[in-house]
């Protein structure tokens, strides 16, 4: 049995907004017409604002090191970010080279500069939540614990930007890039057999 970290997905409040057509009863009858986006300005009176919220909540079982390297090719430098299983971390992630120069450090000799989360099991929530559901009073800047009554921990609340957010639950983007993460998640990173929470 491999270990499992619970994770809560909030999309945070800046634009472009998230949008959700609930045109359906239910999630779980009509998956397959949910459809999720990102606009600057609403399209019609269906569309439902969900920024702000938690959205949708994943479970993930891997977390790997992204390595960079800086190679000559010549004329110039070419960056590689990589991660151990040859995965192809651009497509999965929904970013191209220059939005993970942008955002990960360029270094040289295959230095690690993030992690890659990777999400499984995600289910949007029909209605999304607001913080206060589970008791947490401010945003996460990057991630924080959720924690029980008896301050065990039962989850990982992530905050995620809005189209990053929308590529995630319409099934586009199964990883997400983070420059660092809580302990819980490195511990994904080893190989034990064990479910955290």
């Amino acid at each position: 049995m491999k270990k499992t970290v619970k994770l809560l997905l909030y999309c945070t409040k800046a634009k472009p907004y998230l949008l959700g057509s609930f045109g359906r009863e239910s999630i779980e009858e009509y998956k397959d017409y949910w459809t999720f986006f990102t606009s600057d300005t609403l399209k019609c009176c269906y569309d439902k604002i969900i920024n702000g919220k938690i959205v949708a909540e994943a479970d993930c079982e891997l977390v790997e090191e992204i390595c960079c390297d800086m190679l000559d090719n010549g004329i110039g430098t070419d960056i590689y970010y990589y991660i151990d299983n040859d995965t192809d971390i651009e497509e999965l992630a929904c970013l191209d080279i220059n939005d993970l120069a942008t955002y990960l450090p360029q270094k040289r000799g295959g230095e690690k500069v993030g992690y890659a989360i990777y999400l499984k099991n995600v289910m949007p929530f029909e209605e999304p939540k607001e913080l206060s559901y589970y008791g947490i009073k401010k945003a996460p800047q990057n991630m924080c614990y959720l924690y029980d009554k008896d301050g065990k921990i039962i989850a990982v609340v992530i905050s995620i930007q809005a189209p990053h957010a929308c590529n995630i639950m319409n099934g586009l983007k199964t990883i997400e890039v983070r420059k660092s993460i809580l302990n819980v998640l490195k511990e994904l990173t080893e190989n034990e057999s064990k479910r955290l929470f």
